[in-house]
Order: C-alpha cells, then sequence, then structure tokens
C-alpha cells in the first residue's frame, strides 16, 4: 500500500547509506584493506553516515506528527516498531558469539555478565556512562541514542504543550537551533561528551529542517511581521554555530553541519516517482542495520568450523552485501510484519 506521507527520497538515501555502512563495517570486522576505496580507515570515514540517520531521524519524528502531537503514546509506539528487531539481534549475536568462544576456548564472562545482559536488552551500553560499552550487536548503539533523542523531544513537547505554544512552529525552530548551539559549545569545551553530541546535533538540526520547510509552506507565517526578525535570529544562530564548527573542521562537521542538512534539504524539496522496489528497500533498510553485523558473526563461526579462509575483497564484500539484503527482507516479511501486526491488535484492545 502507498504511503503518501512517505518521503520517497529518504527511501534513496537510507539504502545508500545502509550499504555503506555495511562495507565499513565489513572491513573493519574482517580487518581487511584494499588497494583502492576503503570504507573503513580510508581518506573518506563512513562511519559517519550515522549522522545522516540521525538528521533523517530528527526531521522524521517532527514530520510525522507536525502540529498532532500525540505525547507519550508515540514514543511507546516509536519503541513497539524499534525494539522487536533490535532485541532478536543481539539474541541471535549473543547465541553466536556464545558458540565461538565455546569452539576457541574463549572466556564468556564478558558476554554472560549480569551488567552486560542488561546494558544490551535494556539499549542502555552507549550515552549512558555507567553502562558503557562494546555492545553485543554493538551497530545498534545508534537505537541506544535515538531513544534518548526521542526522550529528549517528547519532553519539549510536553513543556511546549503546557505552554500552549506546541503549535508555534518557530518557537520549536528557535528552541532546536539554541539546542545545536550550546551542544556545539559545550562539546567545544569538553562539556558534553562525544556521543551526545553525535545525537543531539543531528536530530536536532533535523526538527529545525522540518521546521524550516513548514514554515516556508506557511503563508500566514510568512506574512506576519515578525518573520524578518526570526529569520534574522535564524541566520545568527546558525552562523554562531557553523562558526564555532569551523574552528575544529574535520570531515565530521562538514558532514554534520553543511552535507547532510542539504542533502536532506533536497530529498525533502525534490520530486520522485514511486517505486515500488526502492520503497521496499528503504522499509527494509533498518533490518539491514540491525541485522548485518550478527550475519558477520555467523560468517566468522562457519570460517571457524570448516577451517576456510576468506580472500577479502570488494566481490566478497558485494556479495556479503547482497546476502544481507535477502536475509533483511526475509526477517521483515516473516518476523517484523507480523510482530508489528500483532502489536497493532494488541493497542485496539
Amino acid at each position: 500500500m502507498k504511503n503518501n506521507n512517505k518521503i520517497q527520497g529518504f527511501d534513496y538515501i537510507k539504502i545508500i547509506a545502509a550499504s555503506l555502512l555495511v562495507f565499513h563495517h565489513y572491513q573493519q570486522v574482517f580487518e581487511c584493506k584494499f588497494a583502492g576505496i576503503n570504507f573503513y580507515g580510508g581518506h573518506i570515514e563512513f562511519g559517519f553516515l550515522v549522522e545522516l540517520f540521525f538528521t533523517i531521524s530528527g526531521y522524521l519524528t517532527l514530520y510525522s506528527e507536525k502540529t498532532n502531537f500525540s505525547g507519550w503514546k508515540r514514543f511507546v509506539h516509536k519503541l513497539s516498531r524499534i525494539y522487536p528487531m533490535v532485541f532478536i539481534s543481539i539474541l541471535v549475536c549473543l547465541f553466536l558469539k556464545t558458540l565461538i568462544s565455546i569452539i576457541t576456548n574463549g572466556t564468556l564472562i564478558e558476554l554472560w555478565n549480569l551488567k552486560t545482559l542488561i546494558a544490551n536488552f535494556a539499549l542502555l551500553f552507549a550515552g549512558y556512562p555507567y553502562f558503557d560499552m562494546l555492545g553485543i550487536n554493538n551497530p545498534v548503539w545508534y537505537v541506544c541514542v535515538l531513544i534518548q533523542c526521542y526522550i529528549l523531544y517528547y519532553i519539549f513537547e510536553f513543556i511546549f504543550k503546557k505552554l500552549n505554544i506546541n503549535s508555534k512552529i518557530h518557537i520549536r525552530l528557535i528552541t532546536y537551533e539554541i539546542i545545536v548551539v550550546l551542544a556545539v559549545v559545550t562539546h567545544h569545551y569538553g562539556i558534553l561528551n562525544e556521543a551526545s553530541f553525535r545525537r543531539i546535533v543531528s536530530f536536532s538540526i533535523g526538527i529545525v529542517i522540518c521546521s524550516v520547510n513548514w514554515l516556508l509552506s506557511n503563508k500566514n507565517f510568512i506574512n506576519e511581521n515578525n518573520c524578518k526578525s526570526i529569520s534574522l535570529l535564524l541566520f545568527i544562530l546558525s552562523a554562531f554555530s557553523c562558526g564555532i564548527a569551523l574552528f575544529r573542521i574535520n570531515q565530521r562537521y562538514i558532514l554534520q553541519f553543511f552535507v547532510f542538512p542539504f542533502l536532506v534539504w533536497s530529498m525533502v524539496n525534490a520530486r520522485f516517482s514511486d517505486v515500488s522496489v526502492v520503497s521496499r528497500l528503504g522499509d527494509i533498510s533498518f533490518e539491514l542495520y540491525v541485522i548485518h553485523y550478527p550475519l558477520m558473526v555467523l560468517l566468522q563461526l562457519v570460517l571457524i568450523l570448516t577451517g576456510y579462509t576468506l580472500q577479502h575483497s570488494y566481490t566478497t564484500m558485494v556479495y556479503y552485501l547482497i546476502f544481507a539484503w535477502v536475509i533483511s527482507g526475509l526477517m521483515w516479511k516473516y518476523i517484523d510484519l507480523p510482530i508489528r501486526n500483532k502489536v497493532k491488535e494488541i493497542k485496539k484492545l
């Protein structure tokens, strides 16, 4: 069924970015380097593509609700959609890593201790100082901090609603611009840690882009006298945050403050025809992200059991990506969709 509210351009971004992140982790996990482009340890840090996902998530969080905010029910709805697949991926990864430890006479204490299990299955292993550690399925650290972004977002929405300003999109715009500036400044002086900085800034930029897009389409706001002053303040805040960033200019800042926002803005305002295959792959990209690392652990297990030495190359990496997409599609169809349908039935009771 076609979703008329879906931003088609985001599907293209998610497909490409998710695939590149698979290449990135493939080279990282199997410690292989190529003579040409390297997706891990090369001149371009493809791991920064996670910032792009944070920006898209921020945009879609506001876009999916706009002026009809449903508060914590929406938050619970988001959790019910993403947690089951993440839980399954961690469980599978734990099982496979346990088998590898047993076969190789490794230690199980790092996997099977209470703190590790709580941190991973409660999604606390990234962004929480006490539980901070490498995850059993480490790429889902993104989900850990994304949930924190959701919590921050709905706290602000609760405040906006109490102050009766939740429908004033320009107030939200200025609020998140200030959050971006504060995050950049506090990170610059070592107050805000790296993980918090990454999630807050990119997620907030996504909300800012959505807010600006909404304002530009709102003729009533454009005609208001305060439009110029709001725009001026927005420009000053943006220039200030970018100026601070440029003091520590590097790939991440360029991508985070310029390339990714421009890309998201372009995809939102571009017009794409509805291609069913692209739309479906866009839906499956989340499954690809959460399951691609456990599949690498499975490959490691197979190599250990068979004693086969895999000659890594661009070709084997592409074959692995295709395999991962196929498994992700099967999981989406036979696990994720049934779970979502069951959750919908429970909510109706």
